[in-house]
């Protein structure tokens, strides 16, 4: 027998700076309860987030009682309880208290709530007074444990361990995902949208959401990235915004940004129809970075200074999508022409496109040589500037669509013809307020995590968990017999606003194979992750190998938690090793003699 004992789950998370899954959160570390799974070097290239807005119902929210709750826990602290109370029932208020604040912390990041606290400086000053009480008393209390917790029973022991790690996640979730996200969404904006009413508050909220996604996938590919974000706006609507532009000399603008044949930074696109009209802003970066998060506080930049978005945002809009991609060239050289999304523009203006279809690609389109041939001998020649093989995405889609097919059906016959391993996003002003996924292969992953008023399509787990904990996975390598009875395999996803809107998120998401197959989405296929954005983030390391290595001295004093006691002499401390440590089984082979040789 070999027993393999891991060092901490801190000091795991990092391969090649890129952190791992974790089956479960860990709280303490019980030998082989954990479950593993770095990632494959070869498949880290590029990262996609995707968010679709579907803000529903507009019942007035109410700020939480923070600090009544706050000073209650600190009434239960440990030098409190310790000698007087059950720690398992008693310490800070008990664990369900703990976790009803650890809700209504999480709250706090919808969009109602998010927005009073932008609007209301009574309620950001609660915030900003609970988010201080909450690292006020972690701090007491981790220090109290230090002291304490080689005289706690370990049931005890364990019982505060599971408190304070709720602590820390409320004392985050109140610090991070809410006070500075407000100051990101604020830099954003800038000082005149502030004075400009409400109608901003929800686009730049989603664009800075999509933005930390990215970040946190930019290990995955770090010498470009893109953003695109598509407003539909009722005609009327349009209408006025034609007749502000004009008279604040911004009309100008729209017209220098909207030519070109090619996709670059700062490109503006319309797309006017009878009912409704399309905008989309996109925002692009070609550049191999020196340290993580370069690309995105690039485009952080672009948003914050364009005057058109600022414009543009308040205005009501029925749908709005952010596609963003983070790139590991492959294919194609390092231009903003190569940055993902990339279009279906062509170069034939006697050749009109469709409709705005923004996609973007993680992977590879082995074929996309034959099918750049093949749509150059029927239509025009391409753009030369452009040579990713995700150029071919949207021109296959157009094809389809040339050929009379609905959008929906184009996508999919489309993604039907690639070969290769991918992970697709399609944003386009023919489907509004929807957002397509493919996944075929291995290699490539696709998770979409559903908040109460977005969903949030990523590459990676870490990509959604600040919103999120609910979630499906893309399973694309999967094999099925499809309707013709030939094998098939492959997955689409199509997230529809209007739908979950109506109807709730659940059902606002279908789901069916490359042959049309329906791949049904049940309440089994939606997951829980519990790691949080605490668990993944990167704090102020460059990479996050150098954070694995600098935290290595607290992960050997957490994997040593729990498995040590004093009794009598202060000075002396004896082992404590669980049935879930060691089985008495074990224990008594090694009496035996029946296991010769324990690697450590």
């Amino acid at each position: 027998m070999t027993w393999k004992l891991s060092t901490s789950w801190t000091a795991l998370r990092s391969r090649l700076n890129t952190p791992v899954c974790l089956g479960k959160r860990p709280q303490t570390l019980t030998g082989n309860a954990w479950v593993l799974f770095p990632y494959d070097p070869a498949t880290l290239h590029c990262g996609l987030a995707g968010l679709v807005s579907f803000e529903r119902g507009t019942t007035e929210v109410v700020m939480p009682s923070l600090m009544d709750a706050l000073d209650a826990m600190a009434k239960k602290g440990l030098a409190t309880v310790a000698d007087t109370g059950e720690l398992s029932a008693d310490y800070l208020g008990g664990a369900k208290k703990v976790t009803a604040l650890y809700r209504d912390a999480c709250r706090l990041k919808g969009d109602r709530c998010f927005a009073n606290l932008l609007l209301k400086p009574e309620d950001l000053e609660h915030l900003t007074r609970a988010a201080t009480s909450a690292r006020t008393l972690l701090t007491g209390e981790e220090e109290a444990f230090s002291q304490k917790a080689g005289f706690l029973s370990p049931s005890d022991t364990d019982a505060v361990a599971a408190s304070l790690e709720q602590l820390r996640d409320i004392a985050w979730s109140l610090t991070e995902e809410s006070l500075e996200n407000i100051k990101n969404v604020r830099d954003l904006a800038g000082v005149e949208l502030m004075q400009s009413g409400d109608g901003w508050i929800i686009p730049y909220k989603k664009i800075n959401t999509t933005f930390n996604a990215i970040n946190r996938l930019e290990v995955r590919g770090r010498d470009s990235a893109g953003l695109s974000v598509m407003f539909t706006f009722p005609a009327a609507i349009w209408s006025e915004i034609l007749v502000g532009l004009q008279s604040n000399g911004l009309e100008e603008n729209l017209v220098e940004r909207s030519k070109g044949d090619t996709l670059l930074n700062n490109t503006v696109t319309v797309e006017e129809r009878k009912h409704a009209t399309s905008i989309a802003f996109v925002y692009k970066r070609a550049a191999e970075i020196g340290r993580l998060g370069d690309n995105v506080n690039f485009l952080r930049r672009q948003v914050k200074n364009d005057l058109l978005l600022k414009f543009v945002a308040p205005f009501r809009h029925t749908e709005l999508t952010v596609s963003s991609h983070t790139r590991w060239a492959s294919v194609g050289a390092i231009t903003d022409a190569n940055c993902h999304p990339v279009d279906n523009q062509n170069t034939d203006g006697r050749l009109p496109r469709s409709g705005i279809i923004h996609v973007s690609l993680n992977g590879d389109i082995d074929n996309h040589v034959s099918l750049k041939e093949d749509y150059e001998d029927r239509f025009d020649t391409l753009q030369k500037g452009i040579t990713t093989d995700t150029k071919v995405i949207p021109m296959q889609v157009e094809t389809y669509l040339k050929a009379g097919h609905g959008i929906e059906e184009a996508f999919r016959l489309a993604v039907n013809d690639f070969k290769g391993s991918h992970a697709i996003t399609m944003q386009t002003d023919l489907a509004p307020g929807k957002l397509f996924l493919a996944q075929k292969g291995s290699g490539q992953a696709l998770f979409v995590g559903i908040a109460d008023d977005h969903y949030i399509a990523v590459s990676e787990v870490y990509g959604f968990v600040e919103e999120t904990s609910r979630y499906i996975k893309l399973n694309g390598e999967k094999t099925i017999t499809g309707r013709d009875g030939k094998p098939v395999s492959g997955q689409i996803v199509i997230l529809d606003a209007a739908t979950a809107r109506a109807n709730g998120a659940e059902a606002g998401m279908r789901s069916y194979h490359y042959d049309g197959t329906p791949a049904a989405i049940t309440p089994d296929s939606i997951m829980k992750t519990e790691i949080t954005s605490r668990d993944i983030d990167r704090q102020n390391f460059p990479h996050y190998f150098l954070k694995e290595i600098s935290e290595a001295p607290l992960s050997v004093e957490k994997t040593m938690q729990n498995r040590w006691k004093i009794e009598g002499n202060p000075e002396l401390c004896r082992t404590v090793l669980n049935e879930q440590a060691i089985p008495a089984r074990t224990v008594t082979r090694i009496q035996e003699g029946t296991i010769k040789r324990i690697y450590l």
